[in-house]
């Protein structure tokens, strides 16, 4: 078991698809971040205008790979 890991480790490492992660997560931090201001602006509002910013926040990190392959370059 332990050799998978070590090779998808080495796999990851030299692989072409390491920008494409990098640029992959530092967008989903940018989106949570985001989203933690709108929470925050929001702590008056209701719980269903908070729940609505949640849950487009983690849509769009599901939908964010996707994107990142599908879309232009």
């Amino acid at each position: 078991m332990a050799g998978i890991f070590e090779y998808l480790a080495g796999r990851v490492a030299t692989d072409a698809s390491l920008p494409l992660l990098l640029d992959v997560v530092i967008k989903g931090i940018v989106i949570l971040m985001v989203a933690g201001g709108c929470g925050l602006a929001l702590r008056r509002a209701s719980a269903a205008a908070r729940h609505l910013v949640w849950s487009l926040a983690f849509t769009s990190l599901v939908a964010l790979p996707f994107c990142a392959v599908v879309g232009p370059a």
